[in-house]
């Protein structure tokens, strides 16, 4: 007896939908009920948010660096849309910082053997390095003295002067190590310009650059053009 058996290929096509798992969401027609979502981009040396809008002129953006975005929505319940983010911009190419002048025009050190502060406080959050350059104008005085301070917040009262192992300085230098006071002497009492490199391992809120003399002879020296740069390794 002779058996021929038939078997019948079927081919299925099955189509997936993307929202096959997905509940259905009802979407809000009322347009007071449609998120709004603005974006605001975090500046460290204020600690504060500022709204990006087409006209931003008044901030520093740059391509390097470390910055904080915030998308914040309005007129919705659901606070799971918001989202705070921290990007690293062009990290495989960049690791610094545009660089900043915190002082245009020229300092006078108005007294001797007094500290003052030269230009404004410095944000070294998400920074591993901060780089000072800046002319020191020695006139009639002699033993510029530069100080480093870290402080935890932007307002802190109290500063806290840094070490010699944590700053690198161009040019020739006394570091004096009291406890209650550690500054760099310039060696040489003549105009220079100076390059001062200080180490901040990313836990270093603010610093601040401070200047002073030790003896006089007429005319006070000064500090001009000090521009800043900040990055990482």
């Amino acid at each position: 007896m002779k058996i021929t058996l038939i078997i019948l290929l079927i081919s299925c096509s099955l189509t997936a939908q993307n929202n096959i798992y997905q509940p259905k969401k009802n979407i809000p027609t009322d347009p007071s009920r449609v998120p709004i979502s603005t974006l605001y981009v975090y500046n460290v040396d204020d600690s504060t948010y500022y709204p990006l809008t087409l006209d931003s002129s008044g901030m520093l953006f740059v391509t390097t660096g470390s910055n904080t975005v915030k998308v914040v929505n309005e007129n919705t319940d659901n606070k799971n849309l918001n989202a705070v983010n921290a990007v690293i911009l062009n990290q495989g190419h960049y690791h610094y910082t545009a660089t900043q002048i915190i002082v245009r025009d020229s300092v006078e050190l108005s007294e001797k053997e007094v500290f003052q502060m030269i230009g404004s406080k410095i944000s070294g959050q998400s920074y591993d390095y901060i780089k000072f350059f800046f002319t020191v104008n020695i006139n009639d005085g002699k033993d510029i003295r530069l100080k480093i301070s870290e402080l935890p917040e932007y307002n802190s009262v109290e500063k806290y002067p840094l070490a010699d192992e944590k700053i690198v300085l161009n040019t020739k230098y006394i570091y004096k190590s009291k406890a209650s006071e550690r500054y760099f002497e310039l060696s040489d009492d003549e105009d220079q310009n100076i390059s001062l490199e200080v180490e901040l391992n990313n836990t270093t809120a603010f610093v601040k650059l401070e200047a002073s003399f030790g003896i006089d002879g007429g005319k006070n020296p000064s500090i001009s053009l000090v521009q800043v740069r900040r990055g990482n390794k």
